[in-house]
């Protein structure tokens, strides 16, 4: 890098050619030694700041070995959800077979008193009808004999029997 001509020609006015010449090129390699500093630190903050993007940043590795870890936690909890449906379902199918149970015996419990009462019923209708043949057989006797007895020729003929 070169100084500027003007700050070239206060120099020479100040110390003279020479020394101004001297002081010029000191001033360039000041510069340039700054700028390889300043070239040489700005690498080392490069290579700094690559590694530590690097410590910060997922490798591609980092990624397949997390993505590893959630397809096997996945896999657990697809396992365990499963295996508790699983017993739910075995659960609900037994609390279905008690209950189906229970209106079954409550069903022929239910059945067997409907049984019971339509066989009471039968036996007090069987009584009664029993009864009111027995009534109506009575009744027929009674018309028949009340017939008879109100029948002239069989009046006669009682009188005669029993000689009245």
């Amino acid at each position: 890098m070169s100084i500027p001509v003007s700050l070239y020609e206060k120099l020479e006015r100040k110390f003279g050619r020479d020394e101004a010449l001297e002081i010029a090129r000191m001033i360039e390699d000041f510069f340039d030694e700054m700028n390889k500093k300043a070239g040489e630190i700005a690498l080392q903050k490069k290579l700094e700041l690559k590694d530590e993007l690097t410590k910060e940043l997922a490798t591609k590795a980092d990624l397949i070995t997390a993505r590893l870890e959630l397809e096997g936690e996945i896999k657990n909890v697809r396992a365990n959800l499963e295996a508790r449906i699983e017993n739910v379902r075995t659960e609900l199918e037994a609390r279905i077979e008690n209950v189906r149970g229970e209106l079954e015996a409550r069903i022929e419990n239910v059945r067997t008193e409907l049984e019971a009462r339509i066989e009471n019923v039968r036996i007090k209708l069987e009584s009664r009808i029993d009864r009111l043949d027995l009534k109506l057989n009575l009744l027929i006797l009674l018309v028949v004999i009340v017939l008879t007895v109100m029948n002239p020729v069989v009046a006669e003929l009682l009188k005669k029997w029993f000689g009245i």
